[in-house]
């Protein structure tokens, strides 16, 4: 039985994909021209 260890959630309103690895949390987000931001990694 495999196990999807990443979560992804894409949020369309502000064009946010979130994903979780265990403790660490990171999303991206794109601009109004669908070029990906800088994306954000941290630890809860």
């Amino acid at each position: 039985m495999s196990r999807r260890l990443t979560k992804y959630e894409y949020d369309e309103l502000d064009r946010r994909v979130k994903g979780q690895y265990f403790d660490v949390k990171w999303d991206y987000s794109y601009d109004q021209y669908n070029r990906k931001t800088v994306p954000f990694m941290g630890r809860d």
